[in-house]
């Protein structure tokens, strides 16, 4: 476009020229003269129309930027949320079988039974442990505490999640859950867009909980609130790490294409 440009200001040019030379040698007649003048107008016209093209081709390559980079970010929003969600199935399916375990050791089932619209009149909850049914204590143990707090960060509540999560730990000092604790404080605060603050709680679980099976998503996060502020070393360095102490895991891959963004 800035070629066709310049060879259409070159050409008008010359015409102007030629049109001066023209009338200077008094050797033309009104009519070619118009012509030359009408040459001249036509060209000017037509680098206008040129200008007025590459604007919008301008406009529309910006647009294009704009829209792609806007695309990548969607993206980018999409893979989080859904690394979260799946993050958040397999707290889950560890918090349930855990339970299980806990359950299979004692060699009896026990679970609480809520009234339901419709049924008997029941005026406490009710706990059957085998084949006998007890009324259940109005109490709050530790473990109700972490699943009433996990609970609001399915739900997406991060602060008052976080709040529980707090409490919980203070409360319940050595829970087998404490860890846990640790790190879904870290991802609400990293899903508040607070850092700063997830920084903090997933480098304490991570020195805290040495060898732990959630210290692998705990760096690859780490990394990722680095990335977020701006500094890429030390989101280099967290994903780096999580490729070379945790391979053949998910983080190890999400962390390979986090170093080929930021190189």
């Amino acid at each position: 476009m800035k070629t066709r440009k310049a060879k259409t200001e070159t050409a008008i040019f010359i015409m102007a020229v030629l049109f001066i030379g023209i009338i200077a040698s008094s050797c033309v007649t009104p009519h070619q003269i118009e012509e030359v003048r009408a040459d001249i107008a036509q060209l000017s016209y037509d680098n206008q129309e040129t200008q007025t093209m590459i604007r919008r081709v301008d406009s529309l390559m910006v647009n294009l930027d704009r829209e792609n980079k806007k695309f990548r970010n969607d993206v980018s929003y999409t893979t989080e949320e859904l690394q979260r969600q799946i993050a958040l199935l397999l707290e889950n399916y560890n918090e349930m079988m855990t339970l299980l375990t806990k359950v299979s050791a004692q060699g009896k089932v026990t679970h609480v039974i809520r009234s339901s619209p419709g049924a008997d009149e029941q005026t406490s909850d009710t706990i059957v442990t085998g084949q006998i049914t007890m009324p259940a204590k109005p109490q709050i143990d530790c473990q109700n505490a972490y699943d009433e707090a996990f609970i609001l960060v399915r739900q997406g509540e991060y602060e008052k999640s976080i709040s529980e999560f707090e409490k919980f730990l203070a409360e319940c000092k050595g829970h087998p859950s404490a860890e846990n604790a640790h790190y879904w404080i870290g991802e609400c605060y990293y899903s508040l867009g607070k850092f700063v603050d997830a920084i903090d709680w997933f480098q304490t679980m991570i020195d805290s909980f040495k060898g732990s099976a959630n210290s692998g998503r705990a760096l690859y996060k780490l990394g990722r609130c680095h990335q977020e502020l701006g500094k890429m070393d030390k989101a280099r360095k967290a994903f780096k790490q999580v490729v070379d102490d945790y391979p053949q895991t998910l983080e190890a891959e999400q962390s390979k294409e986090r170093l080929k963004d930021i190189g």
